[in-house]
């Protein structure tokens, strides 16, 4: 019984007992058995299995199992088939293929070396002597000077309104005949107030034009990035543009 398989699905069931197509896919897979065709005989018991579970099955399972090579489905099968009892020939034909198929199965531990590729230098370096750029930190900085800048400007403006009515206010005390001290108070506000207002109209023009530079050289390096990577050969270029 090395390579055989037996035919019968049940050892007590009548033949009335066992469906016909079952009957018909055991003897189809006795037959691609004798031709060799183990694993196409192990597709057919499986079906007739489905349909009329029997002993005769599992060995014969286990047998095409183990020659098609499947030596973890055979160990399984010659497993369930000890466990129903078979008669002492069988018991020693199952137990000595399912010590070489257990064996076959065992899985091995496989060491494989592995070369590591060469390590890639950590950073990049752009066309302007290695000074990395980073377009939207450009664009970032340029907006908040900008801000800054407009909010520096609202502010000239308000402290030049301030001014001006400061200097109509003495303008009209004098007119008017008040005296200066009563005057002096809103003259060094208005002189405060245009002090104020030409700091900030300074401040908030340059910096204005700072953050309007910034963005634009942000907008420039966003279209078009050159970045020289050095490699195991020399150099590569990698040219990137954003629309």
């Amino acid at each position: 019984m090395t390579g055989a398989v037996v035919v019968s699905l049940s050892r007590s069931a009548s033949a009335e007992d066992i469906p016909k197509r079952a009957r018909e896919l055991a003897e189809q897979g006795r037959e691609l058995h004798d031709a060799g065709d183990y694993a196409g005989a192990a597709a057919r018991f499986q079906q007739a299995y489905a349909l009329a579970p029997s002993p005769g099955l599992l060995f014969n399972l286990a047998q095409d199992y183990r020659l098609s090579g499947d030596c973890e489905d055979a160990a399984i099968m010659y497993r369930r088939f000890l466990a129903t009892d078979p008669s002492p020939p069988q018991r020693a034909v199952a137990e000595q293929h399912l010590d070489k198929v257990s064996k076959c199965a065992r899985p091995t531990l496989a060491v494989q070396t592995v070369t590591p590729p060469p390590a890639a230098p950590d950073r990049q370096l752009d066309s302007r002597r290695d000074k990395p750029t980073n377009p939207g930190i450009e664009k970032d900085v340029g907006l908040g000077f900008a801000i800054a800048g407009g909010a520096a400007l609202v502010g000239a403006a308000y402290f030049a309104y301030r001014a001006h009515d400061d200097q109509e206010k003495v303008s009209k005390g004098y007119d008017m005949g008040t005296p200066w001290p009563q005057l002096a108070d809103t003259d060094a506000d208005g002189h405060r107030s245009q002090r104020d207002a030409m700091i900030l109209g300074i401040g908030g023009g340059v910096s204005l034009a700072t953050g309007a530079a910034l963005y634009m050289l942000g907008v420039k390096h966003e279209r078009a990035a050159i970045a020289v990577t050095p490699s195991a050969g020399g150099a590569k270029v990698a040219v990137t543009w954003g629309f």
